[in-house]
């Protein structure tokens, strides 16, 4: 079972009590849509969007920026910090979540990597021999004289 996917969005609220009974986390996966912003101005919106995605059965989990609170205190509105690289807020839309046994998840995490297979390094060698290079590097030619292309990788 893969816990968490490198390109698929996800949230995973852990709780803190690592080792007690009970511990685990909440894993919400594959979001139906993301609520997220930049802009300052645009939070509220964001957080009555959540509110009705509530309302309407829906989870949402996510994250809320330090700095998103400039957003929320008008004493601070007027200092507005340097914003940050990532967004303000991000929360996901879910249908469901997993509740994740912390002694299961711990095990999982840090049980031994499998053995790598064993790999072989060969000589380097080209994909093409040299008359199938120059033809294609022919055919590139004419399509950067045509205004085809400009670049070909």
């Amino acid at each position: 079972m893969t816990y968490l996917h490198p390109r698929r969005p996800c949230v995973l609220i852990e709780d803190s009590r690592a080792g007690m009974p009970g511990a685990g986390a909440w894993h919400f996966t594959d979001p139906l849509r993301i609520v997220t912003t930049d802009a300052p101005a645009a939070i509220a919106d964001c957080l009555a969007a959540l509110d009705e995605a509530v309302a309407a059965g829906f989870w949402v989990a996510g994250w809320l920026s330090y700095e998103a609170g400039h957003a929320f205190e008008t004493r601070l509105a007027r200092a507005a910090p340097r914003l940050p690289a990532h967004p303000l807020l991000w929360f996901g839309v879910f249908r469901d979540r997993v509740w994740r046994d912390g002694a299961a998840m711990e095990a999982r995490w840090t049980a031994p990597a499998p053995t790598p297979k064993p790999h072989v390094l060969t000589p380097a060698r080209a994909a093409l021999d040299a008359q199938a290079y120059r033809v294609a590097l022919a055919r590139i030619q004419d399509y950067i004289a045509a205004g085809d292309v400009y670049q070909v990788n």
